[in-house]
């Protein structure tokens, strides 16, 4: 069996993305399952055309299954649409507003409530909080939502708008999130703290810090094989 994951960067961007495909590829040979990997960065112009070309390529090379990571919960219904129709099972991480045949959602409102809140407890009531936001995917959409709600809830001061461009790394890598980090600190005088939207993994807390391991040490190591068309 032969399993396609279209990954939303190019290997190497992000390594918590990385750490999906390795997982994958790691789970599935458990189970004698071949994964292939192609690349259809998002910050990439032409990335849903590119997302599209892999998967009508999966179905005409025979793939069993299709991985694709939401980025744009609307897209690419028809794609997903004609790879189930010829018998090809269609599994999402994050969950579409078109049928797949599985889903892997993140509790993304959830994890950034839980962040407001231990950041209540480091912080006084009222204390000012800037918010990097994430580069506006279905999952970074949500955890924003999650930390501007748990902020209010828990009786800290937003003193940002995430959604604004200035404020907003829509290159989901390091550097972008030390530039708007910048930007914030340029901006307000006064921070007490800041949340930057970050959903995949768990929260790091001085409690919890020497119990981390990196996932390279958590699964073997080796290189992921690259989709390649017939």
């Amino acid at each position: 069996m032969q399993v396609l994951y279209v990954s939303p960067m190019e290997y190497g961007a992000n390594s918590s993305v990385d750490a999906m495909s390795h997982s994958l590829d790691h789970t599935l040979e458990q189970a004698g399952i071949e994964l292939r990997v192609g690349y259809a960065d998002f910050r990439v112009k032409g990335w849903l055309h590119r997302t599209e070309e892999f998967m009508r390529e999966g179905v005409a090379a025979g793939a069993n299954a299709i991985v694709l990571y939401t980025i744009d919960p609307a897209q690419p219904a028809a794609a997903v649409a004609h790879a189930r129709e010829h018998g090809v099972s269609v599994i999402s991480l994050e969950r579409p507003r078109f049928d797949v045949d599985a889903s892997v959602v993140y509790p993304n409102f959830n994890h950034g409530v839980y962040m407001a809140e231990y950041l209540s407890h480091l912080l006084p009531p009222g204390a000012r909080v800037g918010i990097v936001g994430g580069p506006g995917t279905a999952d970074d959409d949500e955890l924003v939502l999650g930390i501007v709600h748990g902020l209010a809830v828990f009786g800290l001061t937003r003193v940002n708008d995430p959604q604004d461009p200035r404020y907003k790394n829509v290159t989901d890598v390091r550097s972008g999130g030390k530039e708007k980090t910048a930007c914030l600190l340029a901006d307000f005088a006064k921070l007490d703290g800041l949340c930057i939207a970050s959903p995949i993994g768990r929260m790091i807390t001085p409690e919890r810090v020497h119990s981390w391991v990196p996932w390279e040490q958590r699964i073997p190591y080796r290189p992921l094989r690259i989709w390649q068309a017939a």
